[in-house]
């Protein structure tokens, strides 16, 4: 599939616990009264970045991982993406020099002219961070 065939609306933040989940949900909520909705959450792994992801209770095996949520009991964020309206959801896990192959793979995996609203993990340490840092030196 083309990815210009679909619509994507990327929701985002420098830090975890700033809101993405929640204005995703709500924006979802809202749309998806006169839309048919793909959820999108991805998580980028970094080498060397455990300090900003926290404990990883599900740890990535292989380059990435593209899961369908199904279930509608729980807390993740991809549920709450369902419990909202989405039609159907998924989750990238990726190793950031694979995220363009995964993101690809999940393109042909939803029909053509999808509206997809996708909520973006933190790529980057929070500005509490600041002793760790994933820029070079010379940015």
């Amino acid at each position: 599939m083309k990815p210009e065939n679909n619509k994507i609306l990327l929701i985002g933040g420098a830090t975890r616990n700033v809101g993405k989940t929640h204005f995703t949900c709500s924006v979802i909520e809202n749309i998806s009264k006169k839309h048919n909705i793909i959820g999108l959450k991805i998580k980028t792994i970094y080498e060397n970045d455990d300090f900003f992801h926290g404990k990883d209770i599900n740890p990535l095996k292989g380059n990435y991982r593209i899961i369908e949520e199904l279930d509608k009991n729980g807390n993740e964020d991809t549920i709450k993406m369902l419990k909202a309206g989405a039609k159907r959801v998924f989750r990238i896990k990726s190793k950031n020099i694979f995220l363009k192959e995964a993101f690809n793979l999940f393109m042909n995996l939803i029909p053509e002219n999808s509206l997809i609203i996708c909520c973006l993990l933190y790529t980057s340490p929070s500005p509490r961070d600041r002793t760790r840092s994933r820029m070079p030196s010379s940015a």
